[in-house]
């Protein structure tokens, strides 16, 4: 009964955190629209320099996104109007803005999802002590009688199990669930994500978002220094389908320990 209502715990704290994050990326969504709809209605030619200037800037962007263009790439373009120096300004900060959010957020799903993995490999270490057992680890008698009970003995020997699992990365945790458990996360259809969306929380705090060899071998589709950039609507499926993965564990783990969930 214990087992079945830790794991229940576990699964509703994951789709509360989950489901806020999400709610969080939806709201800034339509904050940045907001912004977006006041600059679109801002008035351009309101002073003498704005038309002119705007046309230069318009000329400007389009040339220096054409592949084939041959404009210098020192060019600039000068801004006196403060009109179009405003509309410039807010834009480039919503923008900013956004990915900053984006990246920030990526993060923290990331540290959700490892957290996710901890809880639930605690709470089935906890209610089985016999998965426990293994030849390669020992425990000196000192260590043990330094506990004043067992529950206490058991609860250092699952944090250091834990511990010494959970820092590692997805595939590896993959990897043990599946030795020690049998539970296959590859079964989950949205696990390949989970491996992609942990490379690259890695590259965005690592790497400053630029693909490296790790992520090319597994996604061939990115090539080598390529930037990996990181929107809402990318962030938003990453939610989406951690709050499913908490279902799909709560089910795998309940089926392996045949218990009522």
């Amino acid at each position: 009964m214990k087992f079945s209502q830790d794991l229940k715990q576990i699964k509703s704290n994951y789709q509360f955190k989950l489901r806020t994050i999400l709610d969080f990326i939806n709201e800034i969504d339509v904050y940045i629209e907001k912004n977006l709809n006041e600059i679109k209605g801002t008035v351009l030619t309101s002073d003498a320099n704005t038309e002119s200037e705007g046309k230069k800037l318009r000329n400007f962007l389009i040339e220096a996104l054409d592949e084939n263009s041959n404009s210098k790439a020192n060019e600039r373009v000068e801004v006196a109007s403060p009109v179009l120096s405003k509309f410039i300004l807010v834009f480039i900060k919503s923008m900013r803005y956004s990915e900053f959010l984006n990246e920030m957020t990526l993060s923290y799903l990331i540290a959700c999802q490892e957290a996710m993995f901890k809880d639930y490999l605690h709470s089935i270490l906890i209610n089985n002590n016999n998965c426990l057992k293994t030849a390669k680890d020992k425990i000196s008698y000192d260590e043990i009688l330094s506990f004043d009970n067992m529950e206490d003995l058991i609860e250092s020997i699952v944090k250091k199990v834990v511990d010494s699992i959970g820092y590692g990365s997805a595939e590896d945790i993959f990897k043990f669930y599946l030795e020690k458990f049998n539970i296959d996360f590859k079964s989950f259809h949205g696990w390949e994500l989970i491996i992609e969306s942990s490379l690259r929380r890695n590259l965005v705090i690592h790497n400053k978002s630029i693909a490296n060899d790790s992520y090319c071998r597994k996604f061939s589709e990115i090539s080598l220094n390529d930037r990996i950039d990181v929107d809402s609507e990318y962030v938003k499926s990453v939610a989406e389908n951690l709050i499913e993965f908490n279902e799909f564990c709560l089910s795998a783990v309940s089926q392996k320990f045949r218990i009522e969930t």
